[in-house]
């Protein structure tokens, strides 16, 4: 919650961090003591945290069409991406509404199908925001503004990464890299 409240760059997160790196590190002494110093331990996060620097009103800016959510199409507003399902509207009217909205794109055919598969349960127009950007008000934090956000599409940001530590025997020695996630495979196997 800190990463969102206040984002990934400000001084609670660096408090919050700092006080987390000391009760693991607490943790880690007993549990290596219990173990008789022959531990292995894996960390793996499953997202960062990216700044949050604007935010964009998707539902109004339908609206301002004259299209209605539960009429004209069924949208759900996610943090940073939009589900949309045209009903007595064509697709192309509610798709021509939101095509000039300021960081916020229309997924490709393709990176739907990459993402969600041809099933069309995820909406048939998907948008996604930059990062940096949120869609306010969504259905997680209603018109709460949130300083952090994860979970871009595109994300590119070094505090936007996950982040996984070994410790221990059993790991495979890498060096300090990013990595995709399939590439933790070979660290993960024992020597």
């Amino acid at each position: 919650d800190v990463g969102h409240r206040y984002g990934p760059n400000s001084p609670e997160m660096g408090n919050a961090c700092r006080e987390f790196d000391r009760d693991l590190s607490d943790w880690i002494t007993k549990a290596r003591a219990q173990a008789g110093g022959d531990l292995s331990i894996g960390l793996i996060s499953d997202h960062g945290m990216s700044e949050v620097t604007g935010s964009v009103d998707i539902e109004d800016s339908l609206q301002q069409k004259n299209l209605i959510n539960g009429r004209d199409y069924v949208g759900i507003w996610n943090s940073n991406f939009a589900q949309i399902w045209p009903a007595k509207a064509p697709i192309n009217k509610v798709e021509d509404s939101i095509i000039d909205l300021p960081k916020v794109r229309s997924l490709t055919d393709d990176e739907r199908k990459e993402w969600f598969g041809e099933d069309l349960a995820y909406g048939e127009i998907i948008l996604a925001t930059e990062e940096g950007t949120v869609i306010r008000p969504n259905h997680f934090q209603g018109t709460k503004k949130v300083r952090g956000m994860h979970g871009h599409l595109h994300a590119t940001s070094l505090e936007s990464r996950a982040l996984a530590v070994f410790l221990g025997p059993e790991f495979g020695m890498a060096e300090d890299q990013e990595l995709e996630m399939p590439d933790l495979f070979r660290v993960l196997t024992p020597n």
